[in-house]
């Protein structure tokens, strides 16, 4: 398959256990790995994914979400239909459970409104808490404190956090990075680097005026918590503006945008197969009038790329920001490598 493939066989292992994760391959130790079986199950009722609308679905993580939920789903037995933006009353109706990955704004609480006299509705973000009777989403706080756990085994001792304003999740992400941080050394007060814009031409174009203001400071790593902002350092602009290569970096990303980007990056995962499961699991419940949890949280799991690395052999302490502009500088023109 490697040859086939033309790809590493450490690669392909990584493929093939998120392929067992998603159900899509079953292995055996009399047959090896083998495609799974899909034979439709007993109808099991109608379920709506219910997405603020087409902006909010072409999103990495929600868009996975969707694809990998409606593949467990309809494995379960579930049909199940993408509503993008508002969905009236008679459509809600119509469903026998909701899951909701839009925002907590005042459209969203008329949701709630409907859940709370329904209660099939299922939320999947921490801020859904309080607005929705279920909630399946990712340990945002627990994100954060692995990001800094994994800088810190690596040997980096002056992490910054890239933050953007926006999602709860992001401010979860910031305060396990940061309390995590502060536990491990103390007295250490956190870089905070703070991008603007709601647009990915706002973010760039923020990015690009703070750059060099980023090189000067006193930092070795950088995590990266809001979702999609890993475009910042390997879209078209990277190779004459980029962060450092002895920088240790870690962002938020599902497995397949960690091994796509070159040099692979290392991210904390977004859970979402753990999510899509535990979602499936929870419609199982309400369906047989089960008992079942208001909050379930994901743990997240660790991607290693090439964006941390030890820091003994990358990463001095006494390194200083200027030594490391001018190697960005000598690099501006150079072609990058894996």
């Amino acid at each position: 398959m490697c040859e086939q493939i033309g790809t590493s066989r450490a690669t392909l292992r990584i493929a093939l256990a998120e392929l067992e994760k998603e159900g899509l391959l079953a292995s055996s130790s009399a047959q090896g790995r083998v495609i799974a079986g899909t034979a439709p199950l007993a109808d099991k009722g109608r379920v709506l994914f219910v997405a603020r609308g087409r902006d909010w679905i072409q999103l990495p993580a929600w868009n996975r979400l969707w694809y990998v939920f409606k593949e467990l789903a309809g494995r379960a037995g579930y049909a199940c239909e993408l509503v993008l933006g508002e969905a009236s009353e008679d459509v809600l109706d119509r469903a026998d459970a909701i899951i909701y990955s839009g925002g907590a704004n005042a459209p969203d609480r008329r949701l709630a409104a409907y859940a709370a006299r329904r209660g099939n509705v299922i939320g999947v973000q921490e801020s859904h808490v309080g607005l929705l009777p279920y909630v399946v989403a990712l340990d945002n706080r627990a994100a954060g404190r692995l990001a800094a756990q994994t800088l810190l085994a690596a040997g980096y001792q002056r992490p910054a956090l890239l933050r953007r304003d926006g999602y709860f999740g992001f401010e979860y992400r910031e305060e396990g990075f940061c309390d995590e941080l502060a536990r491990a050394l103390p007295g250490y007060e956190v870089p905070k680097l703070h991008m603007l814009g709601m647009s990915s031409l706002a973010f760039i174009r923020d990015y690009l005026s703070k750059i060099d203001d980023f090189l000067q400071q006193d930092m070795d790593a950088l995590f990266v918590a809001g979702d999609g902002m890993i475009d910042l350092f390997y879209s078209s602009f990277s190779p004459t503006r980029r962060i450092p290569d002895d920088f240790g970096f870690i962002a938020l990303a599902s497995s397949y945008e960690c091994l796509i980007h070159q040099p692979p990056i290392t991210a904390v995962s977004h859970a979402t197969t753990g999510v899509a499961q535990a979602i499936v699991q929870l419609l199982g419940s309400l369906r047989n009038g089960e008992s079942a949890p208001a909050l379930t949280l994901l743990a997240p799991t660790l991607h290693v790329g090439a964006t941390v690395r030890p820091a003994a052999t990358s990463v001095s302490s006494t390194t200083s920001a200027v030594p490391r502009r001018r190697a960005h500088t000598r690099k501006k023109n150079t072609k990058e490598k894996d």
